[in-house]
Parts: C-alpha cells; sequence; structure tokens
C-alpha cells in the first residue's frame, strides 16, 4: 500500500513528464500538394476549311444537300454579263471608274433523286484589305446608265453567261449550262475569299 508521499512522488513524476512532452511542437501533417488542374475542354467550332476553283462542293437548298456547284473560273472584268431581260436578251454593263468585275463562273450538278431547278447563289467577296463586297446586280436592270449598259455580243454572252441555271430543271445526276456569279470590287484590292450562300465552306482564290 502507498503511502501519501509516495502516491505525491508518482503524481509528481508524471506531470513532469507532462509538462516536458508539452515543450514540443505539436505534429502537423504535411500540406497535400494540390492535383493540377484537368486541361480546359475545347468546345469551339474549328473554322471550316475552304474549297478551290474547279473543286465540286455540295450545297444545301429546299433543307436538304440537292445540289453540288463547281466554280469552274474567277476572273477579273471590266464588264459584266447580266440576263436575260426581255426574251433572250442578255446586257453588258461596264464597271464603274476605279472597279472592276470578278466574275465567277460557275456550273451545278443535281445529286438529289427528283428533278429541281438550281437555286439563285448570292455571296459576299473578301478583299486583301478585309473588305466585304456582296455580290452584284445592275440596280435598275437596263436603266442603270451610271454602267453604259448595251444589248451584249454573242461572245459575250458565251463567254460570261448568266442567269442561265435558273431557268433550267435539272434531272438527277444531270449538269446545267454554266452561270456566273458577279462582284463589283476596288480596282486596287483583289478578291482573295467569296462566301457562298447554301455553301458551308468559303471559295479560296488565293
Amino acid at each position: 500500500m502507498l503511502t501519501p508521499m509516495k502516491v505525491y512522488g508518482v503524481l509528481a513524476v508524471a506531470l513532469l513528464a507532462v509538462a516536458c512532452g508539452s515543450d514540443e511542437a505539436p505534429s502537423t501533417p504535411a500540406p497535400s500538394t494540390p492535383a493540377p488542374d484537368a486541361p480546359a475542354s475545347d468546345t469551339s467550332t474549328p473554322a471550316p476549311e475552304g474549297f478551290r476553283v474547279g473543286e465540286a462542293v455540295p450545297i444545301t437548298y429546299y433543307a436538304e444537300t440537292t445540289f453540288s456547284v463547281t466554280f469552274l473560273a474567277a476572273t477579273e472584268s471590266p464588264t459584266a454579263v447580266s440576263g436575260p431581260y426581255s426574251g433572250e436578251e442578255y446586257w453588258t454593263f461596264a464597271a464603274l471608274p476605279d472597279r472592276t468585275f470578278l466574275v465567277l463562273t460557275l456550273k451545278f450538278r443535281n445529286i438529289g433523286i427528283r428533278p429541281l431547278t438550281p437555286p439563285l447563289l448570292q455571296g459576299v467577296a473578301v478583299t486583301d484589305r478585309g473588305f466585304e463586297f456582296p455580290s452584284w446586280n445592275p440596280p435598275l436592270g437596263i436603266h442603270s446608265d451610271e454602267y453604259a449598259p448595251r444589248l451584249s455580243t454573242a461572245e459575250e454572252v458565251q463567254g460570261m453567261p448568266a442567269g442561265a441555271t435558273s431557268l433550267v430543271e435539272l434531272f438527277p445526276e444531270a449538269e446545267s449550262a454554266v452561270d456566273t456569279l458577279v462582284f463589283e470590287i476596288p480596282s486596287d484590292q483583289q478578291a482573295v475569299s467569296v462566301r457562298v450562300g447554301y455553301v458551308d465552306r468559303p471559295l479560296l482564290l488565293k
């Protein structure tokens, strides 16, 4: 049996051990290294690639893909042909001063399953200075006097046909006569691309 002095001695030893232990810094767990952030998923839609002169591309018309179009040539010209107006009359127009015409010659092909008339294409030409010019038509038809209209020659109609495809019903797999899409741009600029209606990629000219 412990005497009171022996009990006090045991308590003193216990208290001394506790006091000595309190001088030590409390143990702290090492900070965990945060996991690297996961790369953000790229949700942007890549810009569509363009196509070139001579390449056939599908166009969407009547809410479905029924035609392909091939641009046969892209030329700059001081004149452009428009028509037909009355019967088979075509008229030639001269570009305004300091301007020139960009004439795209094109051909349609019916890739659908029923006869259809090709659409009338419109578009926007983009120049090397970043300016945009919509497709051109004489604002007052044959009365657009500022463009010096005159009756076209047979050679001009053959070289720059206008409006032919919009009058022709094409059977499946049949190709129409060629047509043109015209833009009027400043003569000191060059067209580098054309965005065409119903086509999901731009036509690249440079």
